[in-house]
């Protein structure tokens, strides 16, 4: 397929926009908005992959869209967690990818959900990460 850099680069900064809409983007990736939905996400978990009490994975991924040949320390790192199905429940991609993972995970909106909900007694909810989040 013949496709020309610069309609290609215009082609995704369409579907990027249009992905990052707030009424697209809020339809399709949010985090469980209650208990109901935690309770939902956790069973789930448990039945497709037999992991007890777990909501989601967490990982941090470096993302670049610049050709190869160009090196750049300051590509975009992107703090992601998905539930069982590789559903994408949330992003954070606030900080470049010099930034620490476990600096990007305190400071993601989705830290003080789970921290508020354990120091509530809910202590059956759990995402699944490297070590490193462990901070």
């Amino acid at each position: 397929m013949a496709v020309s850099q610069s309609s290609t680069s215009r082609a995704i900064d369409e579907v990027t926009n249009a992905l990052n809409h707030q009424a697209v983007f809020n339809q399709w990736v949010h985090f469980p908005r209650n208990l109901v939905e935690l309770r939902s996400l956790r069973t789930q978990f448990f039945k497709n992959q037999g992991f007890a009490g777990v909501i989601g994975c967490l990982d941090c991924t470096y993302v670049a869209l610049w050709p190869p040949n160009i090196l750049n320390a300051n590509m975009p790192e992107h703090i992601f967690i998905c539930d069982s199905e590789l559903r994408i429940l949330n992003v954070n991609a606030k900080f470049p990818g010099s930034t620490h993972d476990a600096h990007i995970w305190r400071t993601s909106n989705v830290q003080p959900l789970l921290t508020n909900l354990h120091q509530n007694g809910h202590k059956s909810f759990f995402l699944l990460g490297n070590l490193i989040y462990i901070a």
